[in-house]
């Protein structure tokens, strides 16, 4: 161990301890960098980077945890004149040398906790924070820099404008039409394009079209702009 490493042990409440487990459902991302992430944010004074990394690491299907991916990115590599450079950790080799590359499907690739990124991508990412889209070369045939920024692209993927229908009682109904209530509860369940468009709006900003109904055929018409997520598929949505 370094010398300025140090191992944290503390006692905690066992049930819990699964169940915070059970949230990290990728197989990228291991426990151990969340509590990282976690000790990073008490540190920095600063727990948005630790919140994205958690709505995040409950997510199901084959998406990268963007956040913690840039995290981890910025803690191995420094981004320079088009390389990626080694920062001096354990079993990386020395500081300043270039990150190994591999070659996969004719494409460059960097290997980051067991699993190959490609090269673009990871440039793109520690650039930019987040990727919604291909990156792409400007152009591809360059030899000099090939993956200098400057010489990289998003082809930005179209996602489908989701709108979320809401039933509300008749005493929500009243306090949305006065003013009095600024935020719903949503449960996405049986809903995976609203749960996936509250998530885009938690991470991305990406606010979402509401459409709210209640008793003799009322009907009107909200954007949702901000979310928080209570627990599995569900969420409480800030409204206009």
């Amino acid at each position: 161990m370094k010398k300025n490493q140090k191992v944290i042990q503390f006692r905690g409440d066992e049930d819990m301890y699964h169940r915070a487990q059970e949230r990290i459902t990728s197989q990228e991302i291991l426990f151990p960098d969340v509590m990282r992430a976690a000790l990073r944010a008490i540190a920095e004074g600063d727990v948005a980077p630790f919140a994205d990394i958690i709505n995040e690491a409950g997510h199901t299907g084959d998406e990268t945890n963007q956040a913690w991916l840039y995290h981890k990115c910025h803690e191995l590599f420094e981004y320079r004149d088009g390389q990626l450079l080694r920062k001096s950790r354990k079993g990386m080799g020395e500081k300043g040398t270039p990150a190994y590359i591999r070659i996969r499907e004719g494409e460059e690739h960097v290997l980051i906790q067991g699993n190959h990124y490609l090269l673009k991508d990871i440039v793109w990412l520690m650039a930019n924070g987040s990727i919604a889209g291909e990156v792409i070369y400007k152009n591809p045939h360059r030899v000099t820099n090939k993956h200098a920024i400057e010489n990289l692209i998003l082809n930005p993927v179209e996602i489908r404008q989701v709108t979320i229908t809401k039933y509300l009682s008749g005493s929500e109904k009243i306090d949305i039409c006065r003013g009095k209530q600024r935020a719903i509860a949503i449960n996405t369940e049986s809903d995976i394009s609203a749960a996936g468009a509250i998530e885009r709006l938690i991470n991305r900003g990406q606010t979402i079209p509401l459409l709210l109904r209640g008793d003799d055929g009322w009907v009107a018409s909200r954007t949702a702009i901000h979310a928080f997520k209570l627990g599995d598929n569900q969420y409480v949505v800030s409204i206009t």
